[in-house]
């Protein structure tokens, strides 16, 4: 339903900008640049799942490239249809490792909040830097300063909450135990949670590793701006890698609010609003938006969903097979 209200939002936009020539700007595109952007976001993923092939190595667990991109896809499909606070992509990753590659809850757990941890950290950072310049540069609307405040203040307190629940963890088993039906699985909790401690442990010991995921998680990062960028030079517009890609960190940050899949909508409008504070018309800007959105939300979900269809027709097959 929600994403229904998502593609309805998209739509509404279009609507009210220059539908024909948003239309057009999207056709002059063309085949050759959404295939060299899907390409950018093809190499994305794969940086993506050797972060998760290194976490899984640093704590000694094996895990391999087609691993990591099997639990990445089935994560995609499962973010691109809930909220965008992504809970149920983090959740169908933890059940991957622990069904398919034998991981402990507590080992699930570890990786999943780790590499979450290590992109949010990247990504905040970034996001400061644009909120900052655009506040002081950028003449914008009250109630779009006070938006883009709200969500650097809830990504913020998203990482914060995660971080000191890591380095407050003794005394948050003080408070779960305290919960009557907790106590009754107190020694599957007290399992759980010690693979937990030794799993970040060794990953928070490990300083070259760690220097290695957050320039991979800035390179990552990167990629994003500069796939909107090269949507920018294409259609001709004249701005700054540095505005792009600080458009594009604010763009992100509005859509990581929860409140519809994937942030539909809200992560078109954003983008539209600060393109034209930056000189760029709004059709050009929804053509930017549509482009970038399709490139790294539409073609990653259908990807994910063929991957994951593809999986199940071969092992039906399998399985009749044997029958």
């Amino acid at each position: 339903m929600l994403l229904f209200i998502g593609i309805a939002c998209v739509v509404t936009l279009l609507l009210l900008a220059d539908y024909k020539s948003v239309m057009e700007g999207v056709c002059s595109i063309g085949y050759r640049n959404i295939c060299i952007l899907c390409i950018l976001q093809i190499i994305t993923i794969g940086l993506i799942n050797i972060q998760w092939m290194k976490i899984s190595k640093d704590i000694g667990l094996n895990m391999r490239f087609i691993d990591a991109l099997d639990m990445n896809m089935r994560g995609t499909f499962f973010e691109s249809i809930t909220p965008a606070a992504k809970a149920g992509g983090e959740f169908a990753k933890v059940m991957f490792l622990r069904s398919k590659l034998g991981f402990s809850l507590g080992e699930a757990s570890a990786v999943v909040s780790f590499q979450k941890i290590l992109s949010m950290v990247c990504f905040l950072g970034l996001s400061f830097v644009s909120l900052i310049c655009f506040l002081v540069i950028v003449p914008l609307s009250w109630e779009y300063r006070s938006l883009l405040l709200s969500s650097f203040l809830f990504v913020s307190l998203l990482v914060s909450v995660i971080i000191l629940s890591l380095v407050f963890r003794e005394k948050l088993d003080k408070f779960i135990y305290l919960i009557p039906v907790l106590k009754k699985h107190e020694f599957k909790i007290k399992d759980f949670l010690y693979n937990f401690d030794e799993c970040i442990k060794k990953l928070i010991r490990n300083k070259n590793s760690f220097i290695f995921h957050i320039v991979i998680g800035i390179i990552i990062w990167t990629l994003f701006a500069v796939k909107t960028y090269y949507i920018v030079l294409v259609l001709g517009s004249s701005i700054k890698f540095s505005a792009a890609a600080a458009i594009t960190y604010l763009t992100y940050m509005v859509g990581m609010l929860p409140l519809l899949p994937g942030g539909l909508g809200s992560f078109e409008g954003s983008m539209i609003i600060l393109l034209s504070s930056v000189g760029i018309s709004s059709s050009v800007g929804m053509v930017i938006a549509i482009v970038l959105r399709f490139v790294t939300f539409w073609f990653v979900f259908l990807l994910s969903g063929i991957y994951l269809g593809t999986k199940l027709i071969i092992q039906r097959r399998k399985e009749e097979a044997l029958v």
